[in-house]
């Protein structure tokens, strides 16, 4: 799993074409959570590739940026998001929609 420094905008900016999500909690995570969640997403077939990179923005928040032109079963991750939401306290946003704002 890599890791880049980037700003908010950096972001928004040169990766807002790209598959990505964000994910924030009220509880901090640390990287054991991320591979979890990375391996979690391929384990249910929502993807078949790796993150390309994580954005740690605060200790609640980190996003996920896949390489351009991966598959990524986009509207059937979300619809369980949404469930975690309720569920965990998860709150997931794609990058796309994150880089509109």
């Amino acid at each position: 799993m890599d890791f880049k420094e980037l700003t908010v905008e950096d972001i928004k900016r040169d990766y807002s074409t790209r598959h990505g999500f964000i994910f924030t909690h009220p509880q901090p995570s640390d990287r054991k959570n991320w591979e979890l969640v990375e391996k979690t997403l391929i384990q249910a077939e929502f993807t078949t590739s790796n993150v390309d990179f994580v954005v740690v923005l605060n200790p609640n928040t980190f996003v996920f940026v896949y390489p351009e032109g991966v598959s990524f079963d986009t509207p059937r991750f979300m619809a369980m998001a949404t469930g975690f939401s309720r569920m965990f306290g998860w709150q997931v946003e794609t990058l796309i929609n994150f880089s509109r704002q």
